[in-house]
């Protein structure tokens, strides 16, 4: 369910804005539990993990070092900033 909404919420944000490909900002990534099959269904999605948690970042790395996905570390007072340069448009999904 959660992979067909965002493949929904993807394709319409392309038309809205006219794009063939869009970045996504995930955090936090976490393990990566269900992401890896969205992502595996798309290339025009340009993705980027964050997690506070420094080994889930180089677990995804080296996990996913075959595939163009990025992740890095959030350190709590780069936020701000950092997102206002990198993304434009940030989702934040929980599954509970």
């Amino acid at each position: 369910m959660m992979i067909q909404m965002l493949n929904s919420i993807t394709d319409k944000l392309k038309k809205i804005l006219e794009k063939d490909e869009i970045k996504f900002l995930d955090s936090s990534c976490g393990d990566m539990f269900w992401m890896p099959e969205f992502l595996a269904s798309r290339s025009d999605v340009i993705f980027t993990g964050y997690d506070l948690d420094e080994g889930n970042i180089e677990s995804n790395r080296k996990k996913f070092s075959d595939k163009p996905w990025n992740f890095k570390v959030w350190f709590q007072k780069l936020i701000p900033k950092k997102i206002r340069q990198i993304h434009k448009y940030i989702f934040s999904f929980s599954a509970t």
